[in-house]
C-alpha cells in the first residue's frame, strides 16, 4: 500500500512550521531500525492500544502542536485550531510491506494513508515513528483536555429514591465544558456513557479526571469520594451540539 505523507508525518520527515513555529523532530535510536521498535514479544490487542493512545496529547517539540485521539478519531490540531481530521487503526499484523515490522499504527486521512510505529507508550507519553522515514521520533506528554476553568459551577448529580441510574442532558459547543459530580462508597461500580445521536455527539468526549480522557464510555470501580464528570468537544465547533450522559453508580 502507498502511502502520502500525513501532518504528523511532515513533522517526522523534515523541520516544518506551523503558525510561526518551526519545529524539529528529535532523533531515535540510531543504532536501532524504525521496523525494531515493536517486537510479537511487544505487540499488544488492538483494543489494549486503543485505550492506551485515547487521550489528548501535546507535542514536547512543539507546545502548540497537539493530539487528541478518541475512538478511532486522529485530530491534529496547532494553537486550538484543528489542522488534521483523520481515522486511525492498530494493525497487530502491519499491512506497511515493511517485513521487519510487526505491528503498527496506521493513519487514514481523506487522501493519504501513513504507516507508524509506536516506539513508546505509557501512561504518560507517546512517541511515534514513520514507517519508511528517517527513524526520528515525534515525542507527545499527555495532558488534560479540559480547561481548569471548566471544573467550576459542576452540577451535581441525582439519582432518585431506590434507582441506580441517571440521565443528564446538555449541549457542548467551543470552549465549553459541562462539569458534573457524582459521590460513590468505595468499591462501587461507576459507568458514565454518552447517549443521543450519533452524529451529535460524535464529537463530544467524557473525562473523568484521574481516571481517564477523551472517551465516549467508562466502566470503573470506585473509592469513597466525589468524582467529578466533564463533556466537552474534542475539536471546536461554533455549532450547539446536543448531548445525554447516562451515569450509573451499583
Amino acid at each position: 500500500m502507498k502511502t502520502y505523507p500525513t501532518l504528523l508525518a511532515s513533522f517526522l520527515l523534515a523541520a516544518v512550521t506551523l503558525g510561526n513555529v518551526a519545529v524539529y523532530a528529535a532523533s531515535a535510536d540510531p543504532n536501532k531500525p524504525v521496523g525494531a521498535y515493536f517486537s510479537p514479544e511487544s505487540a499488544q490487542s488492538s483494543a489494549d492500544v486503543t485505550s492506551k493512545l485515547t487521550g489528548h496529547w501535546q507535542s514536547e517539540q512543539d507546545a502548540a502542536y497537539e493530539l487528541t485521539i478518541k475512538g478511532k478519531q486522529f485530530l491534529e490540531s496547532s494553537g486550538g485550531k484543528t489542522m488534521a481530521d483523520q481515522t486511525f487503526e492498530y494493525q497487530e499484523h502491519c499491512e506497511s510491506g515493511d517485513a521487519a515490522v510487526k505491528s503498527c499504527l496506521l493513519v487514514k486521512g481523506q487522501f493519504d494513508a501513513t504507516f507508524y510505529t509506536i516506539v513508546n507508550n505509557d501512561a504518560e507519553h507517546l512517541e511515534l515513528s514513520i514507517i519508511g522515514g528517517t527513524g526520528n521520533t515525534l515525542k507527545f506528554k499527555r495532558t488534560p483536555s479540559t480547561p481548569v476553568a471548566a471544573t467550576k459551577n459542576c452540577k451535581a448529580v441525582q439519582f432518585k429514591k431506590g434507582e441506580l441510574a441517571a440521565v443528564v442532558e446538555g449541549t457542548t459547543t467551543a470552549n465549553k465544558t459541562d462539569c458534573y459530580t457524582v459521590k460513590t462508597g468505595a468499591n462501587q461500580t461507576m459507568t458514565a456513557e454518552l447517549i443521543g445521536n450519533s452524529d451529535d455527539i460524535k464529537n463530544t468526549a467524557i473525562t473523568i479526571p484521574g481516571i481517564g480522557d477523551a472517551r465516549d464510555t467508562f466502566q470503573f470501580k470506585t473509592e469513597k469520594k466525589t468524582y467529578e464528570i466533564h463533556v466537552s468537544q474534542i475539536k471546536g465547533v461554533a455549532e450547539k451540539k446536543p448531548y445525554g450522559l447516562n451515569i450509573t453508580v451499583y
